[in-house]
């Protein structure tokens, strides 16, 4: 209840309220790093569960915008023939994704960027020898990044800002253009969800 005597949504203040910070924080742009949102500790698992998915079906919105208007790399180009480049890279590495250090927090992160390629990843056993630890590290996946991996999306900035001999596409930019749009739906998805948690239970049989 407002002062002047309105009602409002409980959603619908609380996404606007979101976008108006973003805004401001902002200066009307993307922000430039991850965003977390805060939540209640006494919150159950089911809603903090709801607000997440509400907000990464928000953020996929923006990513479809931005996958969009990447460009392709023809399949006729040397870099595909050399097999050091392929077509869809980048746009592929476009994703929506929870912040594993928002979540350590206590709270609910989710952004949209390019997603690095995986590195190498390795496992070590350590083992006693007379007193002395040694520690042994195996391969198990070897790193796909690197200026000639076809899996590696590193030269999206290229791409998004432009170099001295080639344009910039700003797709980034095109994606982040689609927040008021990310907005509606994240407001359509959490108030299915809030009815949703808030039916109340039919009484056992």
């Amino acid at each position: 209840m407002a002062a002047d005597g309105s009602s409002h949504s409980a959603d619908v203040v609380l996404a606007d309220a979101l976008r108006a910070m973003l805004h401001t924080l902002g200066g009307g742009r993307a922000p430039a790093e991850p965003v977390a949102v805060t939540y209640p500790a006494h919150w159950r698992q089911s809603a903090v569960d709801a607000l997440r998915n509400a907000l990464a079906a928000g953020a996929r919105v923006v990513q479809k915008a931005a996958r969009g208007d990447v460009p392709t790399i023809s399949t006729t180009s040397l870099a595909v023939r050399k097999g050091y480049r392929k077509p869809g890279t980048v746009r592929q590495a476009i994703s929506v994704r929870t912040s594993k250090a928002a979540r350590a927090a206590g709270n609910v992160g989710v952004f949209v960027n390019v997603r690095p390629a995986k590195g190498a990843r390795y496992r070590t056993r350590t083992t006693n020898v007379i007193g002395i630890k040694i520690r042994n590290r195996t391969l198990v996946r070897a790193s796909q990044r690197g200026a000639k991996s076809p899996n590696d999306p590193f030269y999206w900035r290229f791409l998004e800002f432009g170099t001295k001999r080639t344009r910039k596409y700003e797709f980034l930019q095109r994606g982040a253009e689609q927040l008021g749009a990310a907005r509606d739906v994240f407001i359509a998805k959490i108030t299915a969800s809030i009815e949703k948690l808030n039916r109340p239970k039919a009484p056992p049989p």
